[in-house]
């Protein structure tokens, strides 16, 4: 639901209460049936900067957001507690931003390329605050595949299975079936 438009987006998914105050292009924040936050940060859409950021990132270069920093310093601050799930390009405004009040933070598609550092890669896809959700055929999140070790693939990694085409490799939907039916506006591969 993040990735629709703010006028859009449900007041509901599955349980999560959105909370309108927080919402803005970039990420919803909901709060869940156990009383906790969830930051909701979408991955790319068709806009000049969310295409610089992803060349960037295919150059080798992490890329940072602003806006979702914010949002993790004002938590932060006030002491609240927040999960975090991010889609894609999002994955890597959470990976190279600090979130101290953060409890679970899921990792879907997470961006990469094998320009990246391999101190980097290695680093992040072994990183053990993470849950990752991957498909081994996904090329936007093969770097990480590859520098991750068996052991931390067995215990933080959920791995969908193969997939032929590439957008639904990259997809949230191959890891929620009935993601479809949760939104008012139906399911484009995206959270």
């Amino acid at each position: 639901a993040s990735y629709l438009e703010v006028r859009d987006r449900p007041v509901e998914v599955d349980g999560l209460i959105r909370l309108p105050a927080y919402d803005n292009d970039r990420y919803s924040v909901w709060k869940q049936p156990n009383g906790q936050l969830l930051v909701s940060i979408r991955g790319t859409q068709l806009s000049g900067w969310d295409a610089a950021s992803d060349a960037a990132i295919a150059l080798g270069g992490p890329v940072q957001s602003i806006i979702v920093q914010e949002l993790f310093d004002k938590l932060d601050r006030e002491g609240i507690h927040y999960d975090v799930a991010s889609h894609s390009l999002g994955t890597q405004f959470v990976q190279n931003g600090t979130h101290e009040n953060a409890d679970s933070i899921y990792l879907y598609s997470p961006a990469s390329s094998p320009l990246m550092d391999a101190d980097y890669l290695k680093e992040q896809a072994n990183d053990e605050s993470y849950t990752y959700f991957l498909n081994e055929s996904d090329g936007v999140s093969e770097a990480y595949w590859h520098q991750m070790t068996d052991d931390y693939v067995n215990n933080h990694v959920y791995v969908a299975p193969y997939a032929y085409s590439p957008l639904q490799a990259h997809s949230v939907s191959q890891y929620y079936p009935d993601l479809e039916s949760l939104t008012e506006e139906g399911d484009d591969g995206q959270m």
